[in-house]
């Protein structure tokens, strides 16, 4: 180094960076492309062929995973520039266009080994990988929207039920990941994105408290929401992890209530015990049970006790037999036989609280009581007299339980030694019943059968067995289906007797009566086990009675003996039937006012009465329709008679100001008129006209919601069927809301947080005005006997024929008077624009549902409509038609819970067997032969209520509309399936629609058709399923009119269907202020219907359908409808074609926006 060099350190310093840089710019202008790695073309040794970079194989639906794994993966090779196009072609004949040629063959490859093996035949020709990911991307991308849905769907459905909070966590996670790859990203620069993704965020916390374990954080989640801001995602995760760790530090702690008595053992007793357990460590551990001492292979507990196990003396450390036979880990370790063991008592004035379970204030309060100079005596719980003794050398205390363990005698009072006795009858257990078999029937018991029970495998069972020479015959431990055939028999009886317990509705404390009861009716109901015998005549060579047989739990009245001489007393004890005593002509019954048990051959039974009964309908039976004549009538028309004795004076009753009805004297007898055709009606007119219809009263319980009576309502009703058409009626037809109208609304008004209310119109069909002559017979009161007048009628009647048609066109006015406008798509639904202000009306007979933007707008309205008629403010729409609505911030909820257990009340399922799926796979209900029913009737109201519960439960469409076919000759076979779908309901009785606060309003459509379905015709069945965003609102099961030719021809015919429907809808979703301006989605998993649907061709699979072949494309090319393909396993519309297994039902279940907030009952 020169003098100069050290002189100027930093003219050295420099010289030296230049000096690297050049080295470093003629090292990289030699580098070869493939040996840098820099470059895109560098391949290490690592990367081969046969390297698969991710661990997600591409199917399909999985587009959106794959594509950003994939390119995490390919960016940490410096090889996404080969497929996302961004890297230039290099001179052909380069170094640079040969290592192109090599990377993209590897790329290539990378990308095949990802790709599921029925997607490598269409990429296998592709020269380049960016040819294959574009395709791919073309193919799959599409149906992210799709995707979407099924991805916020399962968050919905998701729960953590017995997962824990982080298992939970991480399950929601993914598939907010999975949403966010999948749905469009938002760039914006204004402080707006913040706030949206905070909403987001708010959301999700939502949705996960929505489906945590209520049981376990209801308290947290309730402090959570309760925050002020709502806290973040995280911060609620970290509460709820505390809380868990709370509860599993609480479940691990022995309960207060193990312990009977708590001592504290001598340090001579703690040392021997030391020794014990050193010596216990050196003895093998048994795998099954976890005692020491014996290998698994020859634990008890497994291979059963020996016969002489109850007679051995103390093993020292005592062991469980019989199913409980395992120690329990962590109780209270006290010796519970042996002689006395020596306790020290603890010092009163010790400071420090030794006693596990107890804080130091209860202790010192119990040693208060437990004073050296004291003699105390304490009752016990069901044990007997505890005496604490003074000077003793330890304490116990009562902790409430049931059983205690002593260890000394001296401690106890009036001791009573137990055997195996009955505790009622004190009678040995088996002795009765081997006494009865051999006095009854001549026989002997030679073998017994039973399971480890204590009181039967030793003591004096044990030698009563021995004795008599009875070979006894033991299970395994757990091993019931050893004993298979009184297992059985034992479920039959559990199964008898709740049926009766449930149909009677009896307190759950005559469980021993329904059993005595189920046991004796088996015992005399014939068995195809038997050939059609009854067990009872089978062992005793007998047919049973069954003229004493009565309703098990109805309403009975027995004979009273004892009156005391008093002759106004009741003669009769009013009682509940209970059973049938052993040994005696007589009935069991249950005395109501006294509350006992009594015996008596003097009963009178009312078998359609039960006491117990929580139905309000049979605790107060009214006659629906009751053909009596009043005394007076009450808020009904005000009919105004002449008297022909008074003259001129006229009798009315006082009308009110809401009667506007009223009635015209005809003065000319009935006889007269119909004779001579003179008088006040004119002749021209045919002589029946004048005869004049009678009447008859109605009477009518209305109910509230929860089945509370809210009053006893009577009308007069005119007998219309006395009417003739064109003489005194002409058209009867009056238009109802569509219950798709319904859903629509409430789904739209969901997502635009509309106002729901809800009125009810008194006595509506009183308002109608009769433009016919009609004239009815006065009803009593209102006339002399003798005056043979009638009445013409100026306002409709309810019964009239025309009376509904009459109110609606009342209704119809007043609304339009008001400005509405009536829809054509629904002539029930009116809507009102006023600026931005919107009313909608939807009318059912007497029923309005009325929903607005505008609350001011919704009241003037209601006032208006009060001032017209007189109605009823119902408030909020919660219960409307039988179906129940329950809204919240995240959208609402539409059951028919109430509907569905009043079905299966009334059909006597309530207490029937759960099943998970509502009909059988391969069930051919067409071609059955099986017996017709006596009574078609039972069978065909079942099932018209059936029909009515689809209102909300699409998942039981094509049953219903399969067992709907049958009504004109019903079979076994159809009721049992019938009954199966009254099973499924009971698994889930309250689930229904949810309409989500967040909606697109786009409409999409999913058709499908079960080519030659039906074995009798071979008609093709038709269904769809229509969706509003994320909203359920129609679906249909149809079977086609005529035979297809082939499956496209029914799939097409489908698809003709459900465009219809689909039009239908986008006119009436115009009617609600929404309008649907992008092509509507129809999705069919029939490749050859979307072709022919998309092109005019294959012209001889046509040709015999071209009308709905015109039908369709001609709204596919105006842009009205687009058609998508779906998978067959995704096609939600299989459920309303073909019955479906348990897994394929509750898979496509979940895709339908279907929920139930209820418990299982």
């Amino acid at each position: 180094m020169t003098d100069d060099t050290k002189s100027h350190p930093e003219a050295s310093m420099s010289a030296l960076s230049a000096a690297l840089s050049a080295l470093s710019t003629s090292t990289t202008q030699t580098l070869h492309p493939m040996n840098d790695i820099t470059s895109p073309y560098y391949l290490s040794n690592a990367d081969c062929s046969t390297t698969s970079l991710i661990t997600v194989v591409l199917t399909g639906t999985n587009y959106s995973i794959w594509r950003r794994t994939m390119t995490n993966a390919l960016k940490g090779r410096n090889k996404l520039a080969f497929v996302d196009g961004s890297l230039e072609k290099p001179t052909t004949g380069s170094k640079e266009d040969f290592a192109r040629e090599k990377c993209n063959s590897m790329v290539i490859t990378w990308l095949n080994n990802s790709i599921a093996q029925e997607l490598h035949s269409s990429v296998a020709f592709y020269e380049t990988a960016y040819d294959i990911w574009r395709d791919l991307h073309e193919r799959f991308a599409g149906s992210n929207h799709t995707r979407l849905f099924e991805l916020k769907d399962m968050i919905y459905q998701t729960k953590q039920e017995n997962m824990t909070v982080s298992e939970y966590y991480t399950k929601m996670k993914a598939l907010w990941d999975e949403v966010n790859v999948v749905s469009k990203v938002l760039n914006c620069s204004c402080g707006g994105l913040k706030e949206l993704q905070a909403e987001k965020e708010q959301e999700r916390l939502h949705q996960f408290l929505f489906g945590i374990n209520m049981d376990k954080f209801k308290t947290v989640r309730s402090q959570i929401l309760g925050m002020d801001p709502v806290p973040s995602m995280n911060r609620a995760y970290a509460m709820l992890i505390t809380e868990e760790k709370q509860l599993s530090i609480g479940s691990n702690r022995v309960p207060i209530e193990v312990s009977a008595f708590t001592v504290k053992p001598s340090s001579q007793s703690s040392q021997q015990a030391k020794a014990a357990e050193g010596a216990e460590s050196d003895k093998p551990i048994c795998g099954h049970c976890g005692i020491p001492g014996h290998p698994k292979e020859k634990c008890y507990q497994l291979i059963g006790y020996p016969t002489d196990w109850g007679t051995r003396g103390n093993r020292g450390r005592g062991r469980g037999r019989g199913r409980g036979g395992r120690r329990q880990q962590g109780a209270t370790n006290t010796a519970a036989t042996g002689g006395a063991s020596n306790f020290t008592q603890q010092s009163v004035g010790s400071a420090e609280n030794k006693v596990p379970g107890l804080s130091q204030e209860q202790v010192e309060q119990l040693l208060s009581l437990l004073g050296p100079e004291k003699k105390l005596s304490a009752s016990a719980n069901f044990v007997g007299n505890v005496s604490v003794l003074n000077n003793s050398s330890y304490w116990i205390f009562d902790s409430g339980a049931s059983d205690h363990l002593v260890s000394t005698n001296a401690c106890l009072m009036n001791l009573q030694s137990l055997s195996s006795k009955d505790l009622t009858t004190k009678t040995l257990i088996g002795v009765g019943e081997e006494r009865d078999v051999q006095n009854q029937h001549h026989t002997t018991i030679k073998g017994l059968r039973s399971d480890n029970a204590q009181e039967i495998v030793q003591g004096p069972m044990k030698a009563f067995l021995e004795e008599k020479g009875i070979f006894h015959e033991t299970s395994c431990i757990d091993t019931p289906q050893q004993n298979g055939v009184l297992e059985r028999k034992h479920r039959h009886l559990l199964e008898v007797a709740r049926a009766l317990r449930f149909e009677a509705n009896l307190p759950i404390r005559f469980w021993g009566e329904c059993v005595l009861t189920a046991a004796y009716l088996i015992n005399i109901t014939p068995t195809p086990k038997l050939n059609g015998k009854t067990p009872y005549e089978a062992l005793l060579k007998k047919s049973p009675k069954y003229d004493h047989l009565r309703v098990f739990g109805c309403l009975c009245y027995v004979h009273d003996i004892n009156r005391s001489g008093d002759k106004f007393s009741p003669r009769a004890h009013r009682c509940i039937f209970i059973g049938y005593p052993l040994g005696k002509k007589a009935y069991q019954v249950y005395d109501l006012e006294s509350h006992k048990i009594m015996v008596s051959r003097d009963v009178i039974f009312y078998e359609n009465i039960f006491p117990f009964s929580m139905s309000a309908k049979e605790s107060h039976p009214l006659p629906s329709h009751v053909s009596k004549n009043p005394v007076f009538l009450e808020d009904d028309h005000p009919f105004v008679t002449v008297d022909q004795n008074v003259g001129d004076k006229t009798q009315t009753n006082p009308p009110s100001s809401t009667q506007v009805s009223s009635s015209e004297p005809l003065n000319m007898p009935i006889s007269s008129g119909m004779s001579s055709g003179e008088g006040g009606l004119p002749s021209a007119r045919p002589v029946r006209v004048r005869r004049a219809p009678p009447y008859l009263q109605d009477y009518e319980i209305k109910f509230k919601v929860d089945g509370i009576i809210e009053r006893y309502k009577a009308r007069l009703v005119a007998k219309g069927y006395t009417q003739v058409e064109g003489i005194d009626y002409n058209e009867t037809f009056v238009p109802v809301a569509k219950l798709t109208t319904v859903r629509c609304l409430l789904a739209i008004a969901s997502a635009k947080n509309w106002v729901l209310s809800q009125m009810d119109v008194n006595n509506a069909f009183l308002h109608g005005d009769l433009h016919e002559e009609v004239y009815m017979i006065p009803p009593p009161g209102f006339t002399n006997p003798s005056d043979d007048r009638v009445c013409r009628l100026r306002k409709s009647l309810y019964g009239l024929k025309q009376a509904s048609r009459q109110w609606f066109a009342k209704l119809t006015s007043a609304l339009l008077q008001y400005g509405f406008h009536q829809s054509r798509a629904d002539h029930s639904l009116f809507t009102l624009t006023v600026e931005s202000s919107i009313l909608v009306v939807l009318v059912y007979v007497d029923d309005l549902i009325i929903a607005s933007n505008d609350p001011s707008l919704s009241d003037r309205f209601k006032h208006y409509l009060q001032t017209c008629f007189h109605d009823k403010d119902l408030g909020t729409l919660k219960y409307f038609l039988g179906l129940q609505v329950a809204r919240s911030p995240t959208g609402i909820y539409l059951t028919q819970r109430k509907y569905a257990l009043d079905i299966l009340s009334d059909s006597g399922m309530i207490g029937s067997r759960p099943v998970s799926f509502p009909m059988a796979q391969q069930q051919q209900l067409a071609l059955d032969n099986s017996p017709l029913l006596d009574d078609p009737s039972a069978y065909r109201r079942l099932v018209g209520r059936l029909i009515y519960l689809t209102i909300t439960r699409p998942e039981i469409t094509y049953s219903v509309n399969l067992l709907s076919q049958f009504m004109q000759e019903p079979r076994k076979t159809h009721m049992d399936a019938a009954l199966r779908i009254l099973r499924y309901i009971k698994s889930f009785p309250g689930q229904g629609l949810f309409f989500p606060a967040d909606n697109d309003f786009l409409l999409s459509a999913f058709c499908d058709a079960d080519w030659g379905g039906c074995s009798a015709s071979r008609r093709s069945t038709s269904g769809f399923f229509i969706m509003l965003g994320k909203a359920p609102i129609v679906w249909k099961t149809k079977k086609q009119n005529t035979v297809a030719r082939s499956s496209a021809e029914a799939e097409y015919r489908s698809m003709a269907l459900t465009c219809t429907e689909l039009l239908w809808l986008r006119a009436l979703l115009k009617d609600l202020s929404v309008q649907h301006c992008s092509p509507m989605s129809l999705f069919c998993d029939n490749q050859a219907a979307l072709y022919i649907a998309n092109n005019p061709v294959f012209r001889e699979r046509t040709k015999h359908v071209e009308v709905d072949c015109y039908f369709v494309r001609d709204h596919v090319l105006a842009g009205d409808i687009h058609t998508h393909y779906v998978a067959s396993k995704d096609q939600v519309a299989d459920l309303f074609t073909k019955a479906l297994g348990n897994d394929a039902f509750h898979s496509l279940l979940r895709k339908l926006g279907i929920i139930d907030l209820h418990a299982p009952t």
